[in-house]
């Protein structure tokens, strides 16, 4: 069974175009929790360094959000766009 990478659960939830108004903070979060629920029920476990772990995945979250959605005033605003492609 293939796990998801960090970045397959990013473009997931980031092409997620049913969700509005959702903060940068909410996104990474979600991100990062469902990632490592997905690591989790692959056996691996973060219980020694937890805090460590999600504070360098929430890091990775959001240089990824910030390059992704260049030139974008929020997440909201980049879904908004990519909805008005998929409706042309």
């Amino acid at each position: 069974m293939k796990i998801a990478t960090l970045y397959d659960c990013f473009e997931r939830h980031l092409l997620n175009l049913s969700i509005d108004n959702e903060t940068e903070e909410g996104f990474v979060s979600t991100i990062v929790e469902n990632y490592l629920v997905n690591m989790g029920g692959h056996g691996y476990h973060f219980t020694s360094h937890a805090e460590d772990t999600f504070r360098e995945l929430c890091d990775e979250v959001i240089e990824m959000l910030r390059k992704k959605t260049y030139g974008h005033i929020s997440i909201d605003q980049y879904r908004c766009e990519l909805r008005s492609r998929a409706a042309s």
